[in-house]
């Protein structure tokens, strides 16, 4: 099971990141991309994260913006969903999830059936366990400005 979240957690995490986003200049055009983008092409997005309160926050996060958003809880119902339904553009998963499928499994198993499938992969640990080389990795914990540009970035690779 991944590292769990508390509510409490959560909202630490957004007072620490507001005070950090106040000393750090946003990429103003790399924030704006993925708006910019949505009114465009609307982007389907399977989100798998396995702290119901991180879920919510993330999906917040993406609220302002035109995204088909569907969600899982673990690896092996993202797995499923992708089997189901080969439309997503991009997959934003956690890596230490429950269920036997970690969400670098995740990312295997699912360029298996599709190798063009786009990843973000988040973690609360060390980058040093994961090959950057596979997918972007957010480290938590990351601010608005920071998920929507990684994001944005993941959909405009080749």
């Amino acid at each position: 099971m991944g590292r769990g979240v508390a509510l409490a957690d959560a909202e630490c995490w957004l007072s620490s990141l507001k005070q950090r986003d106040q000393s750090i200049k946003p990429d103003s055009k790399n924030a704006k991309k993925l708006s910019k983008r949505s009114r465009e092409d609307i982007v389907r997005i399977l989100l798998v994260e396995d702290s119901l309160p991180l879920m919510k926050l993330f999906s917040r996060m993406l609220t302002d913006e035109k995204i088909d958003l569907d969600t899982a809880e673990n690896g092996v119902l993202a797995l499923e969903k992708i089997n189901q339904n080969n439309a997503f553009d991009l997959v934003i998963s956690d890596v230490m999830m429950p269920g036997g499928i970690s969400g670098i499994d995740l990312l295997r198993k699912a360029r298996e059936i599709r190798k063009d499938l786009k990843f973000v992969l988040i973690t609360g640990y060390s980058l040093e366990e994961i090959d950057e080389n596979l997918a972007p990795v957010l480290l938590k914990p990351f601010s608005k400005k920071t998920f929507l540009s990684t994001i944005e970035n993941a959909l405009s690779e080749a």
